[in-house]
């Protein structure tokens, strides 16, 4: 694949991404935003997180592209989209691909910062910041990987493979297509996770309800099941019910995706087969490292 051509893939896919992030944003707006729910006004912030970081992305791109000069059919014409430069820097894949890390560490560094500032004395802005560094973190990681799969040379390896110091290594995709069922009645948090699955070669199916949900997984047989724990309280008896009940569903792995609420205690966790537990809001190597461990081999 000529290098023009998988810049122009990226900056395509960038602006995908951006306006699927936009879109998610206005679906959950239209629904949620005069509720004033405290829910929506952290998938607002998360989701401005994002876009934030998306459209520094691509003006980090639009700096290093160049193009040819116009022909006479081109004149009076309106500036071709970025996506169509016909001469772009060589280097661009790698000067994106380091730069995406050095912002995902400058964004895990703001959580960090809050954390340590805001944690103990103002507990609501410490909440909302950190999900508007998680959106930019998912971000970051999510174009990286993107690069890497479009340009598996070894400057752009080499970047990606080489974590800042104290920083954990990156995660590597597993081989094979796997399948995890979604469970969470967060419609920003289903759409977040499945971005974050797929962009690793993962199939996956979402819910909202807990019992509908596993209605779904008789049929699909999933390889893990990643359930919110608000729904499992709600639903303990019927969820653990099925899940001891159905034959196909008693090995599948499950793992919670903890609230702000209180904890799932001892006794539900494991008639639900609980085999691990994240906390929200969680980073997607995490996320991604926990369904890792997880599932069967």
């Amino acid at each position: 694949m000529k290098q023009a051509h998988r810049c122009q893939l990226l900056h395509r896919y960038i602006h995908k991404k951006q306006q699927e992030i936009q879109q998610t944003l206005q679906e959950f707006r239209s629904q949620y935003e005069l509720s004033g729910k405290t829910s929506f006004l952290l998938a607002q912030s998360e989701c401005q997180g994002a876009i934030a970081a998306y459209q520094d992305i691509l003006r980090m791109y639009s700096m290093h592209i160049t193009y040819d000069a116009p022909g006479p059919e081109e004149a009076g014409l309106q500036p071709r989209d970025v996506s169509e430069a016909s001469a772009p820097n060589t280097e661009i894949l790698s000067i994106l691909s380091e730069y995406c890390q050095k912002k995902h560490r400058e964004a895990e560094q703001k959580i960090a910062g809050c954390q340590q500032r805001y944690a103990s004395s103002d507990e609501k802005k410490y909440v909302f910041l950190q999900r508007k560094y998680a959106g930019e973190v998912m971000v970051y990681q999510n174009i990286g990987r993107y690069i890497r799969k479009l340009s598996p040379s070894s400057a752009v390896a080499v970047i990606a493979e080489q974590p800042a110091a104290g920083q954990p290594p990156a995660f590597e995709s597993m081989p094979g297509l796997r399948h995890i069922l979604v469970l969470d009645g967060s419609a920003l948090i289903r759409k977040s996770i499945e971005m974050i699955l797929r962009s690793e070669g993962f199939e996956v199916t979402t819910a909202a309800d807990g019992v509908i949900g596993l209605d779904i997984a008789k049929k699909l047989a999933p390889d893990a099941i990643l359930m919110d724990s608000g729904i499992a309280r709600r639903n303990e008896e019927q969820l653990a019910f099925i899940l001891r009940r159905e034959r196909r569903l008693r090995k599948i792995p499950v793992i919670l995706l903890e609230g702000t609420g209180r904890d799932l205690d001892d006794r539900v966790s494991r008639q639900l087969g609980i085999v691990a537990n994240i906390k929200k809001p969680f980073q997607p190597d995490e996320l991604l490292q926990t369904i890792k461990t997880a599932l069967p081999e």
